[in-house]
């Protein structure tokens, strides 16, 4: 019992927005879309992996519907999420492959 109550009290208190090597967890504070997309910006830094990618956009792929789908329902209930990226595309965005809603 006590390991779970110390298990929740560091997830309570653990910082919300953390970036790493190829993936960033924080909360989406902007949307915006194009014909290549749906771009997303966390409250963090972009992951390492996507240094120089214009303000911190990520880019999600027009052809990952269903990861659009999922980012779309969680910037809207704010849920937090976990963004894994790939690095810089030829775009000069980072490419986003998976975007995991942390309940």
């Amino acid at each position: 019992m006590k390991r779970i109550l110390g298990l929740l009290s560091a997830l309570t208190f653990s910082s919300p927005a953390l970036p790493a090597a190829d993936y960033a967890a924080g909360t989406i504070v902007n949307i915006t879309s194009s014909a290549a997309g749906l771009f997303v910006m966390l409250n963090a830094a972009a992951p390492d992996n996507c240094a120089g990618t214009p303000y911190g956009w990520m880019r999600i792929p027009e052809s990952a519907k269903t990861m659009i789908a999922v980012t779309l329902i969680s910037r809207i209930q704010n849920v937090p999420v976990v963004i894994y990226t790939s690095g810089i595309d030829s775009s000069g965005y980072c490419l986003v492959n998976q975007v995991d809603p942390t309940l």
